[in-house]
């Protein structure tokens, strides 16, 4: 791509790969004012350097009533300006307000609380596992990475069983951005709105020993008021569902991709975890942080903002920055050192859902057959086949046949990924190219 040629920001082709864009912004125009849906713009920044600035910088706030009218009136605050009760969480919040915002949701994951819904997860993915082994064409996305967040966020909210499929219907509205989808939007936070106000009512109807239990609590006692509730809440699973399923997605395409990686990761499971870390840094979930309004004039990398600004950073764009990295393209997992450009300005791995995950892939539950029958088993003794018989694994007492274990390195060159056989899982046709959240 020429100096000459401005890329394209959307479209098919942007969609499937997008890195060429980003790297011809990086090196021609790393601050640059780009075009949004409704008649309003941003700037967009994509060097690793001027994003960590920008978003550890407390003068770039994140409230939206910060933001300028061109930006207001364009709809991109939805549900901002339709909903209020839906947006005063803590990722609309500065200051002494967000500490305070935040204070409170990580005050509910007490160290109870979280092995509790470590071992809940555990269970949700193990099921999953065991559900997949069991259909005759499986999907990774649609049987593993779209119900598993949205189970474990639905109970931390307390979501009925028989509500559960309507809030991910209405949570894939809530990510669309194109103009004529506004409406649908405006629908959705309505319903959302209502539905979290009905929940929160429960609680205080009759308390419970819950996440949203101690969000209601906090509320009783004035530390919260009743919209920060429902917008904490609507924050939780709205964010955590979303960008969940496109990191797995995304991590599973790579290592299809790559079988050679994946093997390394089966031999060595210290590798596990920084290889996610990788997938954030390679194919962020989520393309850009949440909107940022500088408080007053200032410049970024040399271009002049005006109050009120929106400015948008490209997660996917500063993880790839060879100004940051040696060899930014490539997929690192043993370098445990390297760091990417989280939402919050710090370079962490504490982006919602991740330590969820890299969790899960240590979890030798979902990893390792039963040492009898093959099957992958939810047992732990049977780890890495210590175990020399496994009364509690279900297949052994029903006499499954054990599987074929000489067609792994057949369908992984097929394009099936394999858990421990027989569970392979395929990425369909529609999903070939990577999946991620976009941001407006």
């Amino acid at each position: 791509m020429s100096a000459s040629s401005f890329p394209l920001l959307h479209g098919p082709a942007f969609d499937a790969d997008p890195h060429p864009a980003y790297r011809w912004l990086r090196e021609h125009s790393p601050v640059h004012r780009i075009e949004l849906p409704g008649g309003a713009w941003a700037w967009l920044v994509t060097r690793y350097e001027d994003a960590r600035a920008v978003l550890a910088d407390p003068d770039m706030l994140k409230d939206p009533a910060r933001a300028d009218e061109v930006w207001r009136r364009s709809g991109m605050g939805l549900p901002f300006d339709h909903r209020p009760s839906l947006v005063r969480s803590m990722v609309n919040a500065d200051g002494d307000d967000h500490a305070r915002l935040r204070g409170a949701v990580v005050g509910a994951f007490t160290p109870r609380r979280v092995r509790t819904l470590v071992d809940s997860a555990e269970r949700v993915a193990a099921d999953l596992v065991d559900r997949i082994t069991a259909v005759p064409d499986p999907d990774l996305v649609r049987d593993l990475a779209y119900p598993l967040p949205i189970a474990i966020i639905c109970d931390i909210l307390g979501v009925a069983p028989e509500d559960r499929a309507e809030f991910h219907r209405r949570a894939a509205v809530i990510d669309a951005s194109a103009p004529e989808e506004i409406a649908a939007i405006g629908a959705t936070t309505d319903w959302f709105d209502a539905y979290l106000g009905r929940l929160v009512d429960a609680r205080l109807a009759t308390p419970a020993d819950d996440l949203l239990g101690d969000l209601v609590e906090a509320h009783r006692q004035g530390r919260l008021t009743r919209d920060e509730v429902t917008s904490t809440a609507f924050l939780l699973l709205v964010a955590g569902h979303e960008t969940t399923v496109a990191l797995i997605g995304n991590l599973f395409l790579s290592l299809l991709r790559n079988p050679e990686r994946w093997e390394r990761l089966r031999e060595d499971r210290d590798l596990i975890a920084p290889a996610v870390e990788e997938a954030l840094r390679l194919e962020s979930p989520l393309q850009n942080a949440t909107w940022r309004f500088p408080r007053a004039a200032t410049a970024i990398a040399g271009v002049e903002l005006e109050a009120g600004e929106p400015v948008l950073v490209s997660l996917l764009s500063a993880g790839r920055d060879p100004g940051r990295y040696d060899d930014p393209d490539a997929s690192t997992p043993s370098a445990a050192s390297r760091t990417w450009v989280s939402g919050t300005g710090r370079t962490s791995a504490s982006a919602r859902g991740s330590r969820g995950w890299r969790r899960a892939w240590r979890s030798r539950r979902s990893w390792t057959g039963c040492p009898d029958c093959g099957w992958p088993c939810r047992r732990r003794s049977c780890a890495g086949g210590r175990a020399r018989s496994c009364t509690a694994c279900s297949r052994c007492r029903s006499g499954s046949t054990p599987p074929d274990r000489s067609r792994r390195r057949e369908s992984l060159a097929s394009g099936w990924c394999v858990f421990s056989p027989p569970a392979t899982v395929r990425v369909r046709d529609w999903q070939a190219e990577r999946v991620r959240v976009r941001s407006p």
